[in-house]
Order: structure tokens, then sequence, then C-alpha cells
């Protein structure tokens, strides 16, 4: 029959379906819809006789079954197991074709995909269910079960009815002219369409691929961020960020968060991240049993919750290392993991990649506080301030020069700077060596220069070093001196044969600078000015004037840092304040300026003294008998020191010195005689004019005083000359000068 035929190609086209879309064989189903066509042959479908068009019948409404609800489905893995959700239950179990189908309280449908070939165990939960449970269930669903050689279970749909239940009868009715209209059509719109997956099996959802959204690229920063700087102290050096932060883990940048979305209609039978696989059951306990997962860069990826209402996946991610970072300062790499997602028919997602940035971390230089150190001072040790970062800076340059460090010291070798010399450490250690003498002229010398540090992957950071050297020890003066001068000393002083000079030294030593010079200093205001003028003559020369005359001469000769001062007495200072004493002038002090290079000074005291020079008239005591008229002799005069004479036999006189005082230079007087006739002896006469000038008075030896002694004349001056000692000279050549008049001393 026509009828016939055309349900069976229809029944074939319905199996053809659905082993195209569940890989399995045709369904019991299909079986029972053609058996039940061959059983029950019908009329031929009446058409209308105006359009052509079949008439249809009103289905019976007991035929129409509502339609259940869209599976899930699940595949067992290599085990033969199948890990179900806790709600589900296994009482209600069918059999479609190689599937097993759960039914549930509300009407949802598990598919168990080719369950019926082989039946797996079931994991509900936690739980994993009895054998013998599973048995009592299948046989409580009318399934047939069979059992294999190695002890395998299969089910079939048991004893059910094979028709499938629907009413196949066709109202009696004409069928018409039908031949006339059917050259109308097409040959091909007399067979029946092919019906879809939906009218075939209206409970069963259609295969479907998984796949996974909300993955954002490495191009567009990846799905989250983590920074170097944030790393503890490990195997490596802690991150900056840790170094400058309070506490353990202070900076906690090396942790972060993210999430990404899988969609698996079939459910999640796996997830596949860097390579580790992650079954659907372990990943639905994930929130209270967390994954770690070691990610390709060596870090750590830890999942740690799904939700299955969502399909949204929770991770942690730790940066457990630093990283090299291609390209010098800041920059950022990604640690990229494929991630799939397997559903439970074992259809694959197109791989995604969840990235995550690596922020790198880079070393920061401080600058460094000026230290002040004095020149020639010993070295000054410190630490450089820098934060080395997660990949390990070392100090490289020092002004931009690469160092080179000792395998013994560690120092690298000398840099210098400027008024001194660095030598560093790797580690910032540093050791600064002022230089010995520093031009400190214009005040303390400051000094400059920059440090590098360079880390792992040759990010670099540069800040400054400063120093100021100030002046070092300044010159010493040795202890003051006193120069003695002495008016009787001069050649015409009551003792010429005395130093009319006094000379001593001061030694300088010099401080950290050399000696620039020494000289005497321009204050002469420490100088007494009764009777003199003080003038400066030069570095090495200062006079005190009386008037034109030059009375004391002071002059500096300098070797090897020793300065020696000599005071020369020229002319006798004649402001002594007392009379008729030798008493001592301070003429006052002098200093003597040392001057190192850089302007630091040191003063050494000069003083001078002068002593004054007084007339001396020696007792004399003589007699002469009673009745005797002969002449008395004797001298007033001091013991001979001048000159060596021979003097002239004289008549016998009585000689008195009455004047005593200096002569002026000028005087023609070349000795002091001693009267009367004798040698006297003493050193040679001075080329220098006399000092004193001598006046006699003879004595006639006829007038007598009552006590016997001569009545004295008038005197009468006895000079003597050096070119004619033997000869008197004329009272009218002695030179008269008011100095020899101006003091007096007389003897008894």
């Amino acid at each position: 029959m026509t009828t016939s035929n055309d349900l069976d190609t229809v029944s074939n086209s319905w199996d053809e379906h659905s082993s195209h879309e569940h890989g399995g064989s045709p369904s019991q189903a299909g079986i029972q819809v053609a058996q039940a066509a061959q059983a029950a042959p019908a009329e031929p479908v009446p058409v209308d006789v105006g359009s052509g068009a079949p008439v249809q019948p009103a289905a019976p409404a007991e035929a129409k079954a509502p339609a259940a609800a869209a599976p899930h489905e699940y595949v067992a893995d290599a085990s033969n197991i199948v890990k179900l959700p806790a709600d589900v239950s296994i009482d209600n179990i069918k059999v479609d074709g190689h599937n097993l189908l759960l039914e549930q309280a509300d009407g949802s449908v598990i598919l168990i995909k080719d369950g019926a070939l082989n039946v797996p165990t079931f994991i509900i939960g936690d739980v994993e269910v009895p054998r013998v449970a599973l048995l009592a269930a299948l046989e409580a669903s009318h399934v047939d079960v069979a059992f294999g050689a190695d002890g395998s279970i299969s089910a079939g749909p048991g004893g059910s009815n094979p028709s499938a239940g629907a009413d196949f009868s066709v109202p009696p009715g004409g069928i018409g002219d039908g031949f006339d209209l059917s050259a109308l059509l097409p040959p091909t719109d007399l067979a029946f369409g092919q019906p879809d997956h939906r009218e075939l099996f209206p409970s069963l959802r259609p295969d479907s691929t998984p796949s996974i959204i909300d993955l954002t690229p490495s191009v567009e920063g990846g799905d989250t961020i983590v920074n170097e700087k944030g790393l503890p102290e490990s195997p490596g050096p802690e991150g900056s960020g840790e170094a400058s932060a309070p506490g353990v883990d202070g900076d906690i940048s090396e942790h972060n968060t993210g999430t990404f979305t899988i969609a698996s209609p079939d459910g999640v039978g796996s997830l596949t991240i860097a390579g580790q696989v992650i079954s659907g059951a372990a990943l639905a306990n994930s929130a209270s049993t967390p994954i770690d997962i070691i990610t390709p860069l060596g870090n750590t990826l830890t999942v740690n919750g799904y939700d299955a209402s969502t399909g949204q996946v929770s991770y942690s991610y730790t940066l457990v290392h630093s990283a090299t970072h291609p390209d010098a300062g800041t920059d950022s790499i990604f640690d990229d993991m494929t991630v799939t997602v397997t559903d439970t028919d074992g259809d694959v997602s197109l791989p995604g990649t969840l990235s995550v940035q690596i922020v790198d971390d880079v070393p920061t230089a401080h600058d460094e506080a000026s230290q002040s150190i004095a020149e020639g001072a010993p070295a000054l040790t410190g630490t450089l301030d820098f934060v080395a970062g997660a990949d390990g800076a070392t100090v490289t340059h020092i002004n931009g020069t690469a160092l080179i460090f000792d395998a013994g010291t560690g120092y690298s070798q000398l840099i210098d700077i400027g008024a001194g010399t660095i030598q560093v450490k790797a580690d910032g250690s540093y050791s600064f060596t002022p230089d010995a003498s520093v031009d400190n002229s214009s005040g303390p010398v400051a000094v400059n220069a920059t440090y590098t540090v360079t880390d792992g992957d040759l990010d670099t950071s540069t800040a400054n070093i400063a120093f100021t050297i100030t002046d070092g020890a300044a010159p010493v003066a040795g202890a003051p001196i006193t120069l003695a001068l002495d008016d009787q000393n001069l050649s015409d002083g009551s003792t010429p044969a005395g130093a009319d000079f006094a000379s001593n030294s001061i030694t300088f030593t010099p401080g950290s600078d050399a000696m620039a010079s020494i000289a005497f200093g321009t204050d002469l205001s420490g100088l007494n000015t009764a009777n003199l003028t003080w003038t400066r003559v030069s570095d090495t020369q200062v006079v005190g004037n009386d008037g034109a005359v030059t009375v004391v001469t002071l002059d500096l000769a300098v070797a090897n840092n020793v300065a020696t001062v000599t005071a020369t007495l020229n002319n006798n200072y004649d402001a002594h304040p007392s009379i008729n004493a030798d008493d001592l002038v301070d003429l006052g002090h002098l200093g003597v300026v040392a001057t190192d290079t850089d302007g630091t000074q040191a003063t050494g005291t000069v003083n001078v003294t002068v002593s004054d020079d007084v007339p001396t008239a020696v007792a004399d005591i003589d007699s002469i008998g009673a009745g005797l008229f002969g002449p008395a002799t004797g001298n007033v005069a001091p013991p001979p020191t001048a000159c060596s004479r021979t003097l002239p036999s004289r008549s016998p006189t009585r000689t008195a010195r009455t004047p005593q005082a200096r002569c002026p230079s000028t005087s023609s007087m070349t000795c002091r005689p001693r009267l009367p006739t004798s040698t006297a002896s003493g050193p040679a006469c001075s080329a220098r004019p006399p000092a004193m000038c001598w006046l006699a008075e003879p004595m006639p030896s006829t007038a007598t005083r009552p006590t016997g002694l001569p009545i004295p004349r008038a005197p009468t001056a006895l000079p003597w000359s050096a070119s004619s000692p033997a000869t008197p000279m004329p009272p009218s050549t002695i030179p008269q000068h008011s100095a020899c008049r101006s003091r007096v001393s007389t003897a008894s």
C-alpha cells in the first residue's frame, strides 16, 4: 500500500536522523512506529476536490503527550563513572536506544549518553550508588539488564508494548478525482518531509559544543594584574613595595583574583587549565577544596569556586618569584594559560587564554644628604640609600664610570669625584677619602657625584652623592719670644763689648695645608710709641725711629717654616722713665704671621725690651800727712775697659772726675783715659765713637784746707786723642755738646 510504504520511509528517515544526532542505532520508538504502520493499514487520505489539499483528521487528544523538559547530558569518564549533582534521582530510569534517561520529579530528563550499552557507576554528589541499588532501580523501572563476561551491565527497554500507542484510524471518505490533480504537483512533493530532531525527541535537547567567555587577551591588558614589588623576600630579594611596607606581606600586590565564565548546555565533564585537567565534580567542589595549578611561568593559579547556575569560575593568582622583563624601565610580561572545557558527551570548546599581567619592579636610588668632612681627615664610610627591588639591583656606576670590583675586598676601583676619591661595593657600602689639602679660601668645598644601580633585567636608577670638604687643621705657631736690648751695649755705652742686637726663632707647624708665607703682621698697634714711630718697611722688616734717627730695627728671616727675628739697637733709647736707674722699657710686641695655602693663619708673638745705661762713680779716699805739703794722688774713674794706653807723666795732681755723660756720635773723643799716668789694661778701643767725656781738675800743692786737703782750683780738661794719646788736646779743641752735660755724677 502506498500509505504503508510512506510510513516506512518516514520511519527510516527518523532513525537516520536520530543516529546522526546521537551516534547510536535506530531507536526502539522508531521501530514501534513502523510496526504500528504495518499492523493497521488505512484507507487513502481523502483530498479536497476544490483545492486538492488532503483532508487531515484531528488527532486523538490522548495521543498528544506533553513535551518533557530539556535534558542534561552526561558522559561516563574513562573509568565508566558518571558524576551527578547531589539532587539527582535514579528512581525512574528509561532506555532510549543506546542512552539511559533519568526522569526527575520536576519533569526534567538527564541523559546518560551510551549508558544502555554499558551501564556506568553513578556518583551522586560525593556518594557512589552501590551496584545493588543501581540494579534495583533498573528493575523497578522495568529495564531489562544483561551481564557481560567482564561484569559489565547492559540495559534494554524490557517488556514494554512495541506499539507506539497512537490511534492510526482514518475516517473513511472518497478519494475524488485525485489523478487529475496529481499532474499539477512536482513528483517529489508526493513524499513526506523529513521530521526534525525536536519532532522526533521533543524531550531531548540537541547536541551542543561548550564555550568559554569573559577572558581578556594580553593585548588588552590581561584578565588580572600582579606586581613584582609586592614579592616577599624568599630565594630572591623582596620587592620594593614589600621593603617599604610594614609587617609581613605588607604589600599584597603580588596577589590578585579574577573570574571567567564557561557555557556548557550538556554539562561540564572537565575543565583544563595550563594542561591540568579538573573534573566536573572537582570543579563543583572547588569552593571547599581549592585546586592549585602551576602556571607556565612557575607561579600559582588557584581555582576556588564554581557557580553552576551562571557558569562562573573563580580563581586567585599568586606571583611566586620575579620574572625577566625584556625592556628597561617599568614594563609588563604576561603569564598565559590555555583553557578548555569538555562537556559530558565529550564535546570540547575552542581554547581560550587566561592572561595574567606581571608588572616589573624597578630599583629606586635615593639622593644622599651631604656629609661634612675635613680635608686630610680619615676616610668617611657609609651605605648608599637605594631599594633594590624584586630583581636584585646593585651599584654599577659612579659618575657614569662602570665599576670593577675587587674579589678580595669587594670594593671597586678608586673613582676621583673632585677634592676626594670614593670606592663602592656592589651592595652600596662606600668609603670616601678627602684630599689632604683642599683650597678652602672661599669656604667649604662642595663635592657632588652620581651613583647608578642596575637590577637583574637591566632596569636602572640614578641618584646623587654629596660631601662638603671643610678646612682642616690650621698651622700652629711656636711659643712667644722676647728680644732684650741694652743701651750700655752700644759702642759708646758702658759695656760696648756687649752685643747691641738680639735674635730668637719661632717655629710654625703646618696644618692640613702647606705654608704659603711667613711675614711680619700688619698690625703694629702692640708696639710702644713713646719717642718711637714704627714703620712696616716690608714683610721682613719693621723699624722704630726717633725723628730721623733709627733706634730699633726688626728683621725677619724664614727657613723651613722657622721664622728668625733679629732686633738691632742702632742708637740709645732716651725715653726711660727713671733718672739714675738702669730701668727696663717694654717696647711692646709684634706678630709674625704664618699663612697656609687656603688662607688659614697662625700668629707668633715677638716681644722687644730695652734696658737703660747709667754713669758709674767710684768712691775715692785719700790722705796727706800732717805738716806735709806734698801732693796726694788718687782716681775716681772706673777701671779701664776700653783701651790699653801708656799715658804721659804729669805733675803730681789729685784728679777728680766730675762730669760723666753720654757723648754724641759726633764727638772726636775715641777712648776713656785713666788719670794720672798709668798703664791701663783692657780691650782695644772700639771703632765706634766714645761713650764718655772726662774732665780733670789739677790740685795745687801749696794750698791746703783745714783738713789738710788741697783746695780745688779751676778744672782743666784733659781729653785724649786716639791718634795722639800722649799729647793733651787744647781746651779750645774739645767739642762741647749738651749731651755731655745731661747727667753728672760727682765723686767725693
